[in-house]
Order: C-alpha cells, then sequence, then structure tokens
C-alpha cells in the first residue's frame, strides 16, 4: 500500500512539473505564436514573430540550451585561435560592437538574454553581443594586436631574416 502511494506521489509531482513548465509558456505572452519542432538533419525549425524585444525572447527561450552550448564552444575555440579569453570578446562587445548596434537589434539581443535567462541559462548581455559577432572576431583581433604591437613597443621589432637553403 505504502509502495502505491509513493508511485502515486511521484506520478502526481511529475504531472505539476510538466504542467507548470507548459502553463509558464502559455500565461507568458511573448510565446504566443513561437514554436520549436525537434531538429531533422541537424537543423532545428523555430517560428519567431513579434516586435524584436519579443523575437529575441522566444529565440533565447526556445534555444537556450543550444546558446549555453555555443558560448562554451565559442569561449574555447577563440581562446585556442586567438589566445584571447571570453572577458576579451565580451569587453569588446561592449566597448566596440555595442556603440554601432542599432536600436532595433539591440532591444532583440537584450530579449534573448531575458529568454536564456528565463530558462536558466546565466548569460548576460555582453555574452549575447559577443556571440553574436562571432564572425567578426577574426579579423578583429588581427587589426587589434597590429595596432597594439605598434603601440606597444615599435623599436623591438626584429629584423626579417632570410632563410638560408642547404646545399646539398
Amino acid at each position: 500500500m505504502q509502495r502505491k502511494a509513493v508511485v502515486l506521489v511521484c506520478i502526481l509531482f511529475a504531472v505539476v512539473a510538466v504542467s507548470s513548465v507548459s502553463q509558464e509558456r502559455k500565461t507568458d505572452p511573448r510565446l504566443k505564436n513561437a514554436f520549436r519542432r525537434p531538429a531533422v538533419n541537424g537543423w532545428t525549425f523555430v517560428h519567431l514573430e513579434g516586435v524584436p524585444s519579443e523575437i529575441g525572447y522566444q529565440h533565447g527561450y526556445l534555444l537556450a540550451s543550444e546558446i549555453q552550448e555555443m558560448k562554451t564552444i565559442a569561449g574555447l575555440e577563440l581562446k585556442h585561435d586567438t589566445e584571447k579569453d571570453w572577458a576579451f570578446f565580451r569587453n569588446a562587445a561592449r566597448d566596440m560592437m555595442w556603440p554601432r548596434i542599432e536600436q532595433e537589434y539591440r532591444e532583440e539581443l537584450q530579449g534573448i538574454v531575458n529568454g536564456v535567462n528565463a530558462r536558466g541559462v546565466q548569460l548576460d548581455l555582453w555574452d549575447i553581443v559577443a556571440l553574436n559577432g562571432l564572425l567578426e572576431w577574426g579579423y578583429y583581433v588581427k587589426e587589434y594586436n597590429k595596432k597594439q604591437k605598434r603601440k606597444a613597443n615599435p623599436s623591438k621589432r626584429r629584423p626579417i631574416q632570410k632563410n638560408k637553403s642547404l646545399d646539398l
């Protein structure tokens, strides 16, 4: 009898948990017409609609785990490829990118932050802006390094030495 009671309580708990998650989605008006379909051939389909902040929220909410994973991967790859840590890219996102981003896109990016945070993923605006600029970082770091080397100490440049070939 006790065993049945424990099983019943567990089932009841699971139903309440699932209900509260689906209820949260139904009660948040920003998610009204948004949905996600299971991945097919590696592609996940999401439908987003609304004003920029709503679209961003839906994007963050529906793809929170993928965004979290992308941040982890991007941080590792950028560190390997550029020898710069994630803090460097967060700072560049704030100082270099953000001032050039139009208001509409700022609202969408903040919406993504709000959406991922609603799903328990702890990323902030500078993480999301840095992720949004992934395609830019290669040439940005190249130019940044050039400028830093010139400003830092131009007298420490090594003269170019020609390779000597071996005569066999």
